[in-house]
């Protein structure tokens, strides 16, 4: 989003940008990216300190756009003092935007889907992004020692991220075929971590009141998967107060229907 508004801004064109945070960014803010050699927080600020000096550039932090219509227009939510105890004197707490645009460009990203088993509303078990989050955007420790539990390459790079910042992994657990598995995290590290691979139609039943059983739904196999998830990945042994699991992700396209 932020890249189209900025190539739109230096044609020339009327531009306006709307974010539902309060900062612009989006994911950039959460992950441990690097796009022209410097950081995408860092990225993403210089792009916004550019937009900002930009006369034909319109800025919306804290907006939600809520419909997309014919002819391209559009209807948002602007959250301008909702964020304070008192708004200043003659300032509005919301205030309702109708445009109409020439073109829009969608950049509403996608979202996570977690992995649904037994407990998982406990304290510590959150989706990947979650964890992420915590340790790239507010440097919070989501646990001291932490499992991943992922079918997609998120889980490799959550636990990149924990360990860059000196947290415990216990291990990781992927159930794709080996072969298909991101490059491998440990070998050669000077902090390896146990790449578990979870057959997917392998069934374990173990204590669930203590650990929870992980199920996942196989789309278009009609196949459900328990494993449980502490004694599966890691073993009987292993202690843990931090589990991140992610079910790849899913395109916000509310605004195309």
């Amino acid at each position: 989003g932020l890249m189209a508004a900025r190539a739109a801004a230096r044609s020339g064109a009327r531009v306006l940008i709307a974010d539902e945070q309060t900062r612009f960014g989006g994911t950039l803010l959460d992950e441990s990216v690097v796009i022209d050699r410097v950081t995408g927080v860092e990225w993403a600020r210089v792009c916004i300190d550019e937009l900002k000096t930009s006369d034909n550039v319109t800025l919306l932090p804290r907006t939600t756009v809520f419909g997309h219509y014919d002819h391209n227009v559009l209807g948002a939510v602007e959250r301008v003092n909702d964020h304070l105890a008192e708004p200043p004197l003659g300032q509005p707490r919301q205030r309702l935007w109708h445009i109409i645009a020439r073109q829009v460009v969608l950049a509403s990203g996608a979202m996570e889907r977690g992995l649904s088993f037994t407990n998982n509303d406990r304290p510590g078990v959150m989706l990947a992004g979650a964890v992420r989050s915590y340790v790239n955007r507010y440097a919070v420790a989501p646990g001291e020692a932490a499992i991943v539990f992922a079918n997609n390459d998120s889980g490799v790079r959550t636990v990149r991220d924990l360990k860059s910042v000196g947290l415990a992994v216990r291990a990781l657990g992927d159930v794709r075929p080996e072969d298909q598995l991101a490059a491998p995290i440990g070998r050669g590290d000077r902090h390896p971590v146990d790449l578990r691979h979870v057959e997917p139609d392998q069934v374990e039943i173990g204590d669930a009141e203590r650990r929870g059983r992980l199920q996942q739904g196989g789309i278009g196999f009609g196949r459900v998967v328990v494993v449980d998830v502490v004694e599966r990945i890691a073993g009987a042994d292993a202690e843990t107060d931090a589990i991140g699991a992610d079910r790849a992700r899913q395109g916000l396209q509310h605004l195309y229907w």
